[in-house]
């Protein structure tokens, strides 16, 4: 499974997140777990290139795996405009875009900095 783009945002040091979209095949063991169990967890962070990679900010985000079953076409043309390479798997029969829509949301901000948020505050 890869990542396509996140849409989020940051306004006056507010993080918005509404669904973070992605790519997978149905023959991945992956795709056929959240199909059957589409709760998940998804962390998101770049690690610095020095220093302990724990005191880096990092988002824990839970959420719930969506396969989407209109706007195939569409979807498409954004991912191969972004990922002109990608078209040699993109027309292969298992090739599906799925959605994580987020539950709740942790930030670690690093020692001492946590922060919880809930959907609505997730939402632009």
């Amino acid at each position: 499974m890869r990542s396509k783009s996140s849409r989020s945002s940051c306004r006056e040091g507010a993080l918005h997140i509404w669904h973070i979209d992605a790519v997978g095949g149905r023959l991945h063991h992956h795709t056929r777990a959240l199909r059957d169990t589409p709760a998940c967890c998804l962390l998101i962070g770049e690690p610095g290139a020095q220093g302990d990679p724990l005191t880096h900010p990092r988002l824990s985000l839970q959420a719930r795996a969506v396969f989407p079953d209109d706007g195939h076409e569409a979807r498409l043309g954004l991912w191969l405009k972004a990922h002109p390479k990608a078209r040699i798997y993109a027309g292969l029969p298992d090739f599906r875009f799925l959605r994580f829509e987020p539950v709740a949301g942790f930030l670690n901000g690093g020692f001492g900095r946590a922060f919880r948020f809930t959907p609505e505050e997730l939402r632009p």
